[in-house]
C-alpha cells in the first residue's frame, strides 16, 4: 500500500483524500507486505483500485451497506471480498503475496510481528484530529512506538451482570474493582452456584473488553 505505479497513484494518499473517514469506517490496517513498490493496484478503466477484505457478518444489511459505501467514490475502483471460515488465516497468508488486501479488518489490531514485519503502515496521519472521536485506550491499543497501526471499527460492548438477590442474600456489594470482583466471586460461590460466570467460550479473556 505504500507504492505509486506508473499513473502516479499512492494507494495511503488515496486513503487520507479520496477516501478520508470513510477508511476509517471499515477500520482496517493498511497492507505493505514487503511486495515491489513499482505497481500500485488499478483497474482496467485506469482508476485506482483498491481491495477491501472483510469477514462473514452474519447480520442483514452488512453487505449492502459497504456496497453503497464503495459506489460513493466513482473515480476509484473499490472491490469488496467476504470470506466466510477461517478469515484471519486467509489474510494472514494473503499478506506475504501480491494477491493481499489494501483494507482489512483485525480483530484487536496487528501483532507486533506484523507491525515489525512491515504488513501494515502507518495510518496516525490519516486519523488526524477525528483521533478524539474516539476512546483513548482503543486508540492506545493501536499503537506501537507512538505510530497508529489500525483504526478501531467497532466495539462490542461486554458487560457484567449480577442477581441482586444474590448478592444481598451474601452481604456483598457490586464490585467496582477487579480486586472487589475477585473477592465477590469467592464469597458467591457454593456448592451449588459459581460466583462468577464467564461464559462458555471465551472465558475469562473476555473480561478484557469490560477493563477496556
Amino acid at each position: 500500500m505504500s507504492g505509486a505505479g506508473g499513473n502516479g497513484f499512492d494507494r495511503r494518499r488515496f486513503l487520507a483524500v479520496g477516501g478520508g473517514l470513510a477508511a476509517m469506517a471499515v477500520a482496517g490496517c493498511g497492507s505493505d507486505t514487503g511486495r515491489s513498490d513499482s505497481g500500485a493496484g488499478g483497474s482496467a478503466d485506469g482508476k485506482p483500485a483498491l481491495a477491501q477484505w472483510y469477514h462473514q457478518y452474519g447480520e442483514a444489511g452488512t453487505q449492502q451497506a459497504v456496497q453503497r459505501y464503495a459506489k460513493e467514490y466513482p473515480d476509484a475502483t473499490v472491490t469488496v471480498q467476504w470470506s466466510p471460515g477461517d478469515y484471519d488465516k486467509k489474510v494472514a497468508s494473503a499478506l506475504l503475496t501480491d494477491g493481499g488486501p489494501d483494507v482489512f479488518e483485525c480483530a484487536n489490531g496487528p501483532s507486533i510481528d506484523v507491525v515489525k514485519g512491515g504488513q501494515v503502515v502507518d495510518l496516525t496521519d490519516l486519523l488526524g484530529d477525528a483521533k478524539s472521536d474516539f476512546t483513548p485506550s482503543l486508540i492506545s491499543r493501536m499503537t506501537y512506538q507512538d505510530k497508529l497501526y489500525a483504526i478501531p471499527q467497532v466495539t462490542d460492548m461486554q458487560l457484567l451482570v449480577y442477581r441482586k438477590s444474590l448478592l444481598s442474600a451474601a452481604g456483598v456489594q457490586p464490585p467496582t474493582t477487579v480486586d472487589e470482583l475477585i473477592a465477590a466471586a469467592k464469597k458467591l460461590t457454593t456448592d451449588t452456584v459459581k460466583g462468577l460466570f464467564v461464559g462458555n467460550d471465551g472465558g475469562v479473556g473476555i473480561l478484557g473488553g469490560p477493563a477496556l
